[in-house]
């Protein structure tokens, strides 16, 4: 929060309001990653880490998921 966000939160400042022309073009622009064969953000981090030779359980404790959703990824894949 900035400081004049706090004191408009108090009620002790007024904030301009941006038109929205202002705000599509302040916003910024989500770059799209992709994969080979269609592959999630999720299955490229655990392969990764399954290719540096961690166990699933390791991976799993990484990646603050079940050793089981672990085991899935490369399987599905």
């Amino acid at each position: 929060m900035t400081p004049e966000q706090a004191l408009a939160a108090k009620g002790l400042a007024v904030l301009p309001q941006p038109n929205p022309a202002e705000l599509s073009s302040a916003l910024p622009v989500k770059s799209e990653v992709t994969y080979p064969d269609g592959l999630t953000v999720r299955e490229v981090d655990v392969l990764r880490l399954v290719a540096q030779g961690l166990t699933d359980w390791h991976i799993a404790e990484q990646l603050i998921i079940s050793p089981c959703t672990v085991n899935t990824h490369p399987t599905s894949i």
